[in-house]
């Protein structure tokens, strides 16, 4: 993942593909009530070239609050490949994890629905 393009759909960020190199991600719009700020604090725990990545996932200024795992796997499916993300961490027993769960299904949704397909449509690799 190149961070410029990786920006130019999903939010800006200092990526780099190596092991242990932290990150972040920057959200246009916080949401103090669910204790989401601005800044998304990352470490790349694991890659597999083309094939898998995987990252932490904290708020800076909640750190500890909602510690979670993010992790991108491409498979090849028919003629093209298929992206499957998932995101754990979120605890069943609280409701603040919950609410912040179902809000990060709808942001993924529009992440990946709909502004990847976008960039992909418009060509950009």
């Amino acid at each position: 993942m190149d961070p410029g393009l990786l920006s130019a759909w999903f939010m800006p960020n200092d990526f780099a593909p190596a092991v242990g190199h932290a990150f972040t991600f920057q959200r246009p719009k916080p949401n103090r009530e669910l204790h989401f700020s601005d800044t998304i604090v990352c470490e790349v725990l694991e890659i597999q070239a083309e094939k898998q990545l995987s990252y932490s996932w904290t708020d800076a200024a909640y750190p500890g609050e909602l510690d979670s795992r993010v992790t991108w796997t491409l498979e090849s499916e028919g003629g093209g490949t298929r992206l499957v993300v998932e995101h754990r961490g979120f605890a069943a027993d609280d409701p603040i994890h919950q609410k912040v769960r179902a809000l990060m299904t709808g942001g993924w949704a529009i992440y990946l629905g709909e502004r990847l397909a976008e960039h992909l449509e418009r060509g950009t690799t």
